[in-house]
This record gives C-alpha cells, structure tokens and sequence, in this order.
C-alpha cells in the first residue's frame, strides 16, 4: 500500500472535507471573537451638589475582574474620600475553557483536511483512521456544549459585574450618601454576544459530521461462521460448476454422435441376403447385446417383455430377435424380411419355389 503525500482536491467537495472547513472557520470565529476582545464601561457619578464624576471600568479576556480597579487609587468623589477598589467576579475558568476548546478543534481541523487531501488513501484503506476520527468527533461535540454552556453563564456573570447594579454593589460611595451612579456608555459586547452563537454552532456542526461519519471504509473482519459460510458457498460453486460442464460435454458427445449416425450410411437389408445377422450389425455399425453376455435373469426379462404372436406366424418372424443369431432372407415379390426356417413356406404361399 502506498502511504506517500499525494494532493488530491476532491475531498473538498465531498461532505467529508467541506464539513471540516466549516468546522475550522466557525472554531476561527467562536475562539477569535473571545480572545482578543477589551471592553470598557463607563459609569457617571451623580454627586448631591449637583456635580458629575466619571469612572472608566475597564475589563478584558480573561476576565478575571477582580483584577481590574474601578478607582485605581485613594481619591476623593463627591468630596468623599474612596479607596481602591476593585470590580467583583471571575469568569476566566468558562472563557479560557472556550477559548482552549476553540483552539483545539481549530488545530485537528487543519491536521484532518491535510489527511483528507493528501493521505486520503491511506485513511480510506485502514480501519484507524474512521474510527479516530468518529471518536474525536464525539468528544469534541460534547466539549462544545460544556464550554458553550459555561461561557454563556461566565458572560452574563460579567455582564452583570460591570452594569448600573453591579456597580452599584461594588462601589460603597454608590450606596447612600446622597450619590447616583450609573453606567451611561457601555462597552461593545456584540462579539462576546457572537462567540456564543458560534460556540453552540459548533456544536451542532460536528454532532452533524458525527452523524455523517464515514464509517463504511472499515474492513469487516470475517468471523468463523463467515469463513465456514463462504468456504461452502465455494463447494457449491465449484460442484455446480462441474455438474454443468458435464452435462455440457455429455450434451456435446451426444451431438456428435448424432450427426455422426445422421451422416453414417446405413446398408440396404438386401445385400446381406442368406448372410449372418452379425454380418449387418458390423457393416451399419449398430450397438447390440452379445448372446454370451446375457444371463438367465436378463432373458427372462427379455421374455416378459416380448410380444405374443400366433402360432402360425413363428416360422415368419422370431420370437427372441435380440436372442438369436439370425440370418436375413428378404422376400423379392414383397420385400418382407422373414426366417430361414420360415421362408418356404412364405414363399409356398406366393407360389414361388426357388428365390
């Protein structure tokens, strides 16, 4: 078998290859629109004396927003004194799963279209290639609906991290104190929003190449049974086989043997006046029973299967033809071919003395 890098384009437009471009595009979108995105929140302090302040809650991937300070330091709001502080919670665990997950499927899908358009004969002619492929398939669309499902969870939780409420409860200037606040400009989180749907449409595109796994180029290994069965199913061949040249060739002797009795010129009776009954058997080449040959048993069997005839008729004609070694007269008045021993007196009645 010949494993050498051979290109070949065709799997690109069989389901096979076209899925796994999908797939590699889609991972392209779901972990790019997570990993490179920076956002920034800005909230708007309404002061008691009629005053606005401004704060900027910056926050990107991993978005670990414990480490991301809404006041960077000790200042004074609204002519209060407020420390650093810090926004609440952490979703890097769902994104970096997401992400990391992304990545994953990014990579096998260029190593498999590298196996489908140059190693395509080697992964049609062996069992591990299919079978590797339906299992990591598998796996990854369950990865895809745990990643999916937690980053969903992870985004809204900094969604509500950084909105007008939650700003609210990290920030204690906010509560009370005769001081509103507010987010008046929220960051762009439409590609956050998008990595979502990705996430999940990859789920459903693999769960489809999952279902659509080309599992038909596995070899079937033959078991016993199906040894035993084809070995018979040999035999039988090989007999029916034989059986119908036999019959072909005995159909062909028989041909021959016809056209050769068709073509073989059989004597004139009268040619062979007053001479053995063997005499005409040799010259027209018939097949007869030899006298010596023919036990009691057979002429028995001969006997019962003869036809009576009446007395006055035995010197005419022979009880035993197939018995007796009999001579042919042939009658030249009547062309009636009668016994020796009866020929005088089947000549007395035509009147005839002498043949």
């Amino acid at each position: 078998m010949m494993t050498g890098f051979r290109l070949n384009f065709t799997p690109l437009k069989e389901p096979l290859g076209f899925v796994k471009v999908v797939e590699w595009l889609t991972a392209i979108f779901a972990f790019g629109s997570v990993g490179g995105f920076s956002g920034a929140n800005i909230v708007t302090l309404l002061c008691g004396d009629g005053r606005n302040e401004t704060l900027t809650a910056n926050f990107h991937y991993p978005f670990r927003l414990a480490q991301f300070p809404l006041v960077s330091s000790n200042t004074s709001i609204c002519n209060r004194s407020v420390s650093i502080t810090y926004l609440v919670g952490d979703a890097a665990s769902a994104s970096e799963f997401f992400v990391g997950t992304g990545v994953v499927c990014f990579l096998y899908s260029m190593a498999a279209l590298l196996v489908y358009l140059g190693y395509m004969h080697v992964y049609k002619n062996s069992d591990f290639g299919p079978i590797f492929d339906f299992l990591v398939t598998a796996a990854v669309v369950i990865l895809w609906l745990v990643c999916s499902s937690a980053w969903a969870k992870g985004l809204q939780n900094v969604k509500d991290a950084t909105n007008s409420r939650g700003i609210n409860n990290t920030l204690a200037l906010c509560r009370g104190n005769n001081v509103t606040c507010s987010v008046t400009d929220f960051g762009n989180l439409r590609g956050l929003n998008f990595s979502v749907v990705f996430g999940f449409l990859n789920m459903f595109v693999w769960a489809d190449r999952a279902d659509r796994a080309d599992l038909s180029t596995l070899r079937k290994k033959p078991s016993f049974s199906d040894a035993l069965r084809k070995r018979r199913q040999l035999h039988i061949s090989f007999f029916r086989f034989r059986a119908r040249r036999e019959r072909t060739r005995t159909a062909k002797q028989q041909e021959r043997r016809a056209m050769a009795t068709l073509a073989r010129q059989i004597p004139s009776p009268e040619t062979f006046l007053c001479q053995p009954w063997s005499s005409f058997i040799s010259a027209a080449q018939l097949h007869v029973v030899d006298n010596s040959s023919v036990d009691v048993a057979d002429t028995e069997s001969c006997q019962s299967e003869t036809v009576k005839i009446r007395k006055e008729d035995m010197l005419v004609s022979s009880r035993f033809l197939a018995l007796e070694d009999l001579s042919l007269v042939v009658c030249h008045v009547c062309n009636q071919v009668v016994t020796p021993q009866g020929f005088l007196k089947h000549y007395g009645s035509w009147g005839v003395v002498s043949l």
